[in-house]
């Protein structure tokens, strides 16, 4: 036993001397030293690279900036040239003269110089409002060698006006002159909405069937005067009355009930109007196009409607939520339904 343990034992690694751990030490700590300089190097190194890959992207972006404006304005100048050169007037102008709410009715002041005058020419200017028929009315010869009318067509959010040139031996050109947009929407009086337990219905549960149980809910409306630069160009007119209501997919399911406003809601707007939901109201989404929101119903003073809607609720994963993008442009009643 002894002669095995004694070779075992002689068999075993020498320790250390101190000497060469000291030496060992310092190698390893010279060693970690420039391995974390290397690295800091490295690291340094990526940093610069980043920095002058974000910077070439930057010069990249304002260079291809720089070429859209130039080849955009090239293109707008190249497209006037073209108007200009295919234009078969050398001066024209439209301006609203004046608006009758109360018919529904605009007229226009127009007034067009032809490019080539022929003797015997005449010019009849057009009225297109999109409801399937077009006004016309004959230019009255002026001073200046062009034409004049006033013409009066429906008001509508669509109107063109352009001038009929016909020469003597019956040849017809046509010229477009001016085209206008949201003249009728513009004339209604508008409001905004205001939900004001829109926490409460965001998120809320729907039963396996869709069915959603609705909380109390409060709705304000306010006048909105910000949707037009020009009011005094066709002017607006004042509000009759305003219906708060609850739709699916545009369909009435209630309205709510004018009311003073809750002793909880804290601050006034000139103009704010109270609307009640109570509780336990109900709809049922069964799809996923299904949307459920408030609208207000709009009558001015003249018998004429506009609709105002709040961003509308959809049904996903079985909870109401808002979608990504909604359109709140459309305010003509006629693709509502609340027995107008």
């Amino acid at each position: 036993v002894e002669e095995i343990v004694e070779r075992y034992t002689a068999a075993l690694p020498k320790p250390l001397s101190p000497r060469r751990r000291r030496t060992l030490k310092l190698a390893v700590l010279v060693g970690a030293v420039c391995l974390a300089g290397v690295l800091y190097s490295l690291f340094g190194s990526l940093d610069r690279l980043g920095e002058q890959y974000n910077s070439l992207q930057n010069n990249l972006t304002q260079v291809q900036s720089s070429v859209d404006r130039q080849i955009g304005s090239v293109s707008s100048r190249v497209e006037e040239i073209l108007k200009a050169q295919n234009s078969l007037v050398a001066d024209y102008g439209v301006e609203i003269s004046h608006a009758n709410l109360e018919e529904n009715r605009i007229v226009f002041s127009a007034r067009v110089i032809p490019k080539t005058y022929v003797d015997g020419m005449t010019v009849k200017f057009s009225a297109d409002n999109g409801t399937g028929g077009v006004s016309y009315i004959s230019g009255t010869p002026a001073s200046d060698g062009g034409f004049t009318a006033a013409l009066a067509c429906g008001l509508t959010d669509s109107i063109v006006i352009s001038a009929v040139f016909e020469t003597p031996d019956g040849t017809r050109s046509t010229q477009l002159l001016e085209q206008f947009s949201g003249l009728y929407s513009a004339s209604l009086p508008a409001v905004d909405l205001m939900c004001y337990d829109t926490g409460e219905l965001l998120g809320l549960q729907a039963d396996k069937s869709g069915l959603v149980t609705l909380p109390e809910v409060y709705i304000t409306t306010q006048p909105n005067t910000s949707g037009w630069d020009d009011p005094e160009a066709v002017g607006c007119s004042e509000a009759e009355s305003v219906q708060v209501g609850l739709f699916k997919n545009k369909t009435l399911i209630a309205w709510l009930e004018p009311c003073d406003k809750p002793e909880r809601f804290q601050g006034t707007y000139e103009g704010e109007s109270f609307y009640h939901l109570p509780e336990g109201t109900t709809a049922t989404l069964t799809k996923e196009t299904d949307q459920l929101r408030f609208a207000a119903v709009v009558t001015d003073v003249y018998g004429r409607q506009a609709v105002y809607s709040d961003i509308p609720y959809l049904l996903s994963d079985g909870e109401l939520t808002w979608p990504d993008t909604s359109d709140l442009s459309d305010h003509d009643p006629a693709g509502w339904e609340y027995g107008q």
